[in-house]
């Protein structure tokens, strides 16, 4: 359960850099990643849909990592519910990428796959705590 723990931290704390990181190559608008005309972190990144309310995405990224860190301790409800508010944001933004913009971003895929694996861990952890 210790080592559990200590990946589930990690996978949190390496998320939270992450998107952080992410969030200043979005303002910064210094995103290369074009493979081809599918593949290409910058068609995402610098479009309409890479902010909410004048915010970059990523940076909503980095507070849904320090959600699932800080909701961990509490009780099992309100991780799960921030959790599946994660999921449900990730797969609308997964829809925009290939069928709005129809484009595909590898670091966007990086940190979705970072968060899930985060919060399935997390609660498997609180599953067996309880």
């Amino acid at each position: 359960m210790k080592l559990g723990f200590l990946l589930f931290l990690a996978l949190n704390i390496i998320g939270i850099i992450y998107t952080l990181y992410l969030t200043e190559l979005t303002l910064q608008a210094k995103i290369a990643c074009p493979l081809n005309s599918f593949i290409s972190c910058e068609k995402i990144l610098n479009s309409e849909y890479s902010y909410f309310l004048g915010i970059p995405l990523a940076l909503y990224g980095t507070l849904g990592f320090l959600g699932l860190l800080i909701l961990y301790f509490y009780k099992k409800l309100p991780y799960l519910i921030w959790g599946i508010l994660g999921l449900i944001i990730i797969i609308i933004l997964q829809f925009i990428q290939i069928f709005i913009l129809q484009a595909y971003c590898l670091y966007c895929t990086i940190s979705h796959v970072l968060f899930i694996a985060s919060f399935v861990l997390g609660y498997m952890l609180r599953l067996a705590k309880f």
